[in-house]
């Protein structure tokens, strides 16, 4: 498959940076939950949008302090808790310095579009102080109080990340005609129109690249976070379609179906 892997950079949509701050945290996403949650959704929802929704609740946090103020010192606790500050930097993207440092400096680091998602070892290290601190709140109370405990910071939890129904929407799980009838012919590759707009990404190609896995065929289409000039320049070349240059370019491309 064709498909257009963050290699190269190109001047057509949201330049690199552009997409990295899109995809970065900002301190305001710690407080912003989905839109469907019950007890924050509305409250939260102008703090952050798409990946930016990180807000772990209130309890971890508190038992997160419980656990650093009175479970006895160690050295994992304090691991955790460098860790923690650590990702959280990382998330801000080029707003922090862990991110920028690895961006200008370490190879590959350069390809990632979505500091956001660094936010996951934020919660993970979270959890483990919140941890300790249920813990600590054990210890220092009776087998009563301590089973109350061990019933009510669960159903808090529950509370906390209780969320609407995610709405499901139809999506072909089985083959067209045209897919099934393509799936039984020679091999070859596939162009699959109408193709996006060069400032218009990435249109249908998602859903073209999901259909192919109907026969299996070589796509010339494709969708990533990146796009490659030479992907971009062939969008060009094919927006004139069907007229002869447009031609000569799949056929050049190797192309046998469209």
């Amino acid at each position: 498959y064709l498909f257009p892997y963050a290699t190269t950079r190109h001047d057509v949509g949201p330049r690199p940076e552009e997409q990295i701050a899109m995809f970065s945290a900002r301190p305001s996403s710690y407080r912003a939950t989905t839109e469907t949650n019950y007890l924050y959704g509305e409250r939260t929802v102008n703090f952050g949008r798409g990946e930016r929704r990180l807000f772990p609740g209130v309890l971890p946090l508190l038992l997160a302090v419980v656990g650093l103020l009175l479970y006895p010192a160690c050295k994992e606790a304090i691991v955790f808790l460098v860790t923690l500050a650590i990702a959280f930097d990382m998330s801000l993207g080029l707003k922090g310095y862990t991110f920028s440092f690895l961006y200008q400096h370490v190879p590959a680091f350069d390809g990632l579009r979505a500091p956001a998602r660094v936010a996951i070892f934020v919660i993970f290290c979270l959890s483990i102080l919140a941890a300790y601190g249920q813990a600590a709140l054990e210890r220092a109370t009776g087998k009563r109080l301590r089973r109350g405990l061990i019933a009510a910071i669960p159903a808090v939890l529950l509370l906390e990340y209780w969320v609407a129904p995610l709405p499901l929407i139809a999506y072909p799980s089985a083959p067209s005609p045209l897919y099934t009838w393509l799936a039984k012919q020679p091999a070859g590759v596939v162009a699959e129109f109408p193709m996006p707009q060069p400032n218009r990404l990435p249109s249908n190609e998602a859903r073209f690249a999901f259909m192919s896995t109907f026969h299996w065929m070589p796509l010339i289409n494709g969708y990533s976070g990146y796009y490659p000039a030479s992907y971009i320049n062939r969008l060009e070349r094919l927006s004139t379609m069907p007229d002869a240059a447009a031609l000569e370019n799949l056929i050049g491309a190797g192309v046998r179906y469209v």
